[in-house]
């Protein structure tokens, strides 16, 4: 696998083409970042009112090399404004936390 920027590309490309929200834009990947070596947390913004299919958020994940993969819905987020399930601006906020192997 290359870089993670290329796991973050390869995630977006599964829930969108170009700008999001538009019509058949599932969401974004809006964050990758590293907790801990080899342990990453990604922020996903779940636009489908209808989408709620964390097994196949899981599969991309583990498509780009992910293990140990863990999807939660945030239901209350006081820094993003996240109430009962939804952003501020009617998004749903999953994140995941995954591993990889340290400098991919």
């Amino acid at each position: 696998m290359g870089k993670m920027s290329d796991v973050l590309a390869k995630i977006n490309g599964h829930m969108h083409e170009g700008r999001c929200p538009t019509a058949g834009c599932i969401g974004e990947c809006a964050a990758m970042d590293e907790i801990d070596p080899g342990h990453w947390w990604a922020a996903l913004y779940i636009w489908d009112k209808e989408f709620n299919d964390s097994t196949r958020v899981a599969k991309w994940f583990h498509d780009a090399g992910a293990t140990d993969v863990l999807v939660r819905h945030v239901l209350y987020d006081s820094a993003n404004d996240d109430r009962d399930g939804k952003c501020f601006d009617g998004a749903r906020a999953w994140h995941v936390k995954f591993a990889m192997t340290p400098n991919v």
